[in-house]
């Protein structure tokens, strides 16, 4: 899979472009995942490798969905467990797991003996993958819009800030209870902030006071220096601090 990627990059850095019965290098890409974190739940390791071969070949190598091809042609590029090149019956198993799965079609029309015609599907076409990905979709929505929600406000959305910052105030590391903690804002109100998750952080009243509208870094590395926490402790909180403004970020972007 690593080596399709590669031959693409190349061939994008060299400006060519192959052509395609209706794939663009970037949906051939997109195909090639599904098939790679997908089609792989479906299928044994060599039925995934033998379409794999046919997938290459009928979208990147002759542009099209319907192939003739010898099973003879797909063992040389196979190497089995000794080494040598696949033989004709793990590579026919394979084919005929596919044809029984319903994720390729072979022509009926043809006789025992003769060259094989195919036509190979997208990854995205079959029912099954199709279903994981519609799935995998709706829980990145449901991730994306729990991160959109307002948190300040609602009390449970407090105390779950305030569990997840180890009920410590995230600037001094002094511990709090649930009835006398602050949420501050990473990026302030009164600079566009949102009241997402991950644009609140747990304070002490103390230090709620003195931030005010200071960037959060800048307050952090302020306590660091006035000797409230130690360097390593000051190394911890700024990597949190990191990872969650680019969650902000990214939830600002999805919010549009």
């Amino acid at each position: 899979m690593k080596y399709l990627k590669n031959k693409i990059n190349q061939w994008q850095e060299e400006g060519k472009e192959p052509t395609y019965e209706f794939l663009s290098i970037q949906d051939f890409i997109q195909e090639l995942d599904y098939a790679t974190h997908y089609l792989s739940r479906l299928l044994k390791t060599r039925p995934l490798i033998v379409y794999i071969m046919l997938f290459k070949k009928a979208y990147l190598e002759e542009g099209q969905r319907n192939i003739t091809v010898k099973l003879s042609e797909i063992g040389k590029n196979l190497l089995s467990d000794q080494g040598t090149p696949m033989s004709h019956a793990p590579i026919k198993n394979g084919v005929n797991d596919l044809v029984k799965l319903n994720i390729i079609y072979k022509d009926p029309q043809l006789r025992p003996g003769q060259i094989n015609r195919y036509e190979i599907r997208l990854p995205s076409e079959i029912p099954a993958v199709k279903e994981m990905i519609n799935t995998d979709s709706n829980q990145i929505i449901e991730k994306v819009n729990l991160n959109l929600e307002d948190c300040y406000t609602d009390p449970l959305k407090r105390i779950e800030i305030f569990e997840r910052d180890n009920k410590q105030c995230f600037y001094c590391l002094c511990e709090l209870k649930n009835n006398t903690f602050y949420l501050d804002h990473i990026f302030p109100r009164s600079q566009g902030g949102e009241n997402y998750k991950s644009n609140l952080i747990t304070s002490c009243k103390t230090c709620n006071s003195k931030k005010s509208d200071k960037n959060a870094e800048t307050f952090l590395l302020d306590n660091y220096r006035g000797g409230l926490i130690t360097q390593e402790e000051f190394l911890n909180q700024k990597a949190t601090l990191e990872n969650l403004i680019e969650t902000y970020e990214n939830c600002k972007l999805s919010a549009g």
